[in-house]
């Protein structure tokens, strides 16, 4: 199974985490020293990848991937946390 750690890069990881945390794309783009359209563009292949169309689906998806890995004994990791 995919998990969404294995299927975002670290910086899209980066940026979900922010944007689950209720972020906007300008205050992301700030703290990450990238620009507006560069968020963006995470946001849209983050969506793309894990299939989803807003941030509340993006959390639910997170909050199950993690779930799930504390069922199989996984240690936890934060979805920004580097590979």
């Amino acid at each position: 199974m995919t998990t969404t750690r294995d299927s975002l890069s670290h910086r899209e990881r980066q940026v979900a985490a922010l944007a689950v945390r209720g972020w906007s794309d300008i205050e992301i783009a700030g703290a990450l020293h990238v620009t507006y359209r560069t968020v963006r563009t995470h946001i849209e292949h983050i969506y793309n990848k894990l299939g989803v169309n807003r941030r509340i689906e993006l959390a639910r998806v997170i909050r199950r991937n993690v779930l799930e890995s504390r069922r199989h004994g996984e240690p936890h990791r934060s979805i920004d946390d580097k590979a």
